[in-house]
């Protein structure tokens, strides 16, 4: 036989229980949704709203959580244009080196071709680099080396266009235009690869 005290006490509990269970079950947002800027971006929980953040091709609605096909897009990112500034800055402008390592180093600089020398790993050569978006926009980014790279906000791959690969001179191999944001951290993740280092310039476009 239970004592009153301890009645008492389960009487307590399921009333607590059963409070619970109906605050989870009315409190809004409680159950899992999809991301709200699919397929075009992808959801950023801001300090005071959140907002979508949109790849190439789409833009932010106005009125709406959203992300909406860009009605003034053009075709695409100037790959064939920006080709030959590229090479041109592989020949004569700016360069530095940078060496994989944790925390990622950052490879910021402007219009500055980077050497990344990458560290030995059983399957290859890997490294992972960070670049800060100081401004929003677009931008393009060149990889010298054949080897496997992806850009990234936090584990996200960011949406991307990719371009034809470069032939106006062997400093790259492959470009990819992206939308930045500013404020992120982006990472680029490089190998792995049989190379020790690889090439980097990432130039915004106006």
């Amino acid at each position: 036989m239970l004592s009153d005290a301890t009645r008492r006490h389960h009487r307590v509990l399921s009333v607590t229980l059963a409070l619970a269970a109906g605050l989870l079950t009315a409190c809004p947002g409680h159950e899992a949704e999809g991301d709200p800027c699919e397929p075009g971006g992808h959801l950023h929980r801001g300090a005071d709203a959140d907002f979508c953040h949109c790849g190439p091709g789409w833009v932010a609605a106005e009125d709406a959580l959203a992300c909406e096909p860009d009605p003034e897009a053009d075709s695409g990112f100037p790959f064939a244009e920006a080709e030959a500034d590229a090479c041109a800055l592989a020949a004569n402008g700016l360069t530095a080196t940078v060496a994989h390592e944790v925390p990622p180093a950052t490879v910021n600089a402007f219009d500055t071709v980077y050497t990344l020398e990458l560290a030995p790993g059983s399957e290859g050569f890997s490294g992972r680099f960070a670049y800060d978006a100081h401004v929003s926009g677009r931008a393009l980014i060149y990889l010298g080396g054949e080897v496997p790279f992806s850009f990234k906000e936090g584990v996200l791959p960011v949406l991307h266009e990719q371009g034809p690969a470069p032939s106006a001179c062997d400093a790259f191999h492959s470009v990819i235009g992206v939308r930045l944001l500013a404020g992120v951290r982006y990472t680029l993740e490089v190998g792995p690869t049989a190379d020790a280092t690889a090439t980097l310039l990432i130039r915004l476009l106006p």
